[in-house]
């Protein structure tokens, strides 16, 4: 689907109306209101908090199937401005190593409830990347309450700023629906736009993208491409060796020699690892085009 002209403002004359700390007013163009979301529970409401009782606490964080570990609790308010020193990474490595983004947790009871909301598969923002940077949280910020995104692939510069000026830039999701499969799609700027619908079918070559659950490498990326389907490779390591190095050293070297094919021709690739935490949160990890790619587990990680 393509969109025209620059991303919708605030309504007309209409200041965001306040609201407790931790949420955040939005503006609804289909429902012509106002709803709120809390960036604590990365949930949602119609009526305004300010004029309800305390919330409930949050239920534990969702777990996608049963064969995935469960995923942290962790801090919601803002990960993806925390420095990589708070994270306990030197400064300057935070692209290498990534950052650990729990998938958040929905609390039914902050649904709205206005009779053109349906209960839906909720959407779980598991990671995501543009460029080489984490922006895991944003994206989250952006689901609506119908549980819907849509992201306009010619204004992702405007919603994440510009890490590589000049340079024509990669963005890629992993997301899931309710127990459904984990999906993964990857793009770059264009006229095109990204739309995930809960009515939307189960796509193949972006569930593809997602490895089994018992592996610590959940998908990896090259420019565009899936870099772990051997339909991808014209030389070098199999999709099986490629998985077995990085688990096994933690690294990887983003160049169309190391994955054996050329992921997005004539621009500036961007190797994307996403993997696993010992806790079951996503982690994002990301290298330009020539450089190495360390992952948590690599021996030299900490010495870099």
């Amino acid at each position: 689907m393509t969109m025209s002209g620059p991303p919708p403002p605030l309504p007309p004359n209409g200041a965001p109306p306040q609201v407790p700390e931790g949420w955040k007013a939005e503006w609804s163009g289909a429902n012509n209101a106002w709803y709120y979301f809390n960036q604590a529970t990365q949930t949602s409401t119609w009526e305004n908090p300010l004029n309800k009782a305390p919330l409930p606490p949050s239920p534990p964080p969702y777990a996608p199937s049963g064969s995935n570990p469960p995923q942290s609790h962790g801090s919601l308010y803002g990960d993806d401005e925390k420095s990589t020193t708070e994270r306990g990474l030197p400064g300057g490595l935070g692209r290498l190593f990534g950052h650990h983004s729990p998938s958040p947790p929905v609390n039914a009871n902050t649904r709205p409830t206005s009779p053109a909301y349906q209960a839906v598969a909720p959407l779980y923002i598991h990671a995501a990347c543009w460029a080489d940077q984490d922006i895991t949280q944003k994206v989250r910020g952006m689901v609506t309450p119908q549980q819907t995104l849509s992201i306009r692939c010619d204004a992702l510069t405007y919603h994440f700023g510009d890490p590589m000026p000049n340079r024509r830039k990669q963005f890629s999701v992993l997301y899931s629906y309710g127990q459904q499969p984990w999906q993964l799609v990857a793009t770059a700027e264009g006229n095109e736009a990204i739309t995930l619908h809960p009515v939307h079918p189960i796509d193949n070559y972006r569930a593809q993208f997602v490895q089994q659950p018992n592996s610590k490498v959940v998908a990896l990326v090259w420019g565009i491409k899936n870099a772990l389907v051997d339909a991808e490779n014209s030389s070098g390591r199999s999709a099986g060796l490629k998985m077995m190095e990085i688990e096994r050293e933690g690294r990887l070297e983003a160049s169309n020699a190391w994955m054996g094919f050329d992921g997005f021709p004539n621009n500036v690739k961007i190797a994307v690892v996403y993997y696993r935490n010992p806790n079951g949160s996503i982690g994002v990890a990301a290298a330009r085009e020539g450089e190495t790619l360390r992952l948590p587990w690599n021996a030299f990680a900490g010495a870099l």
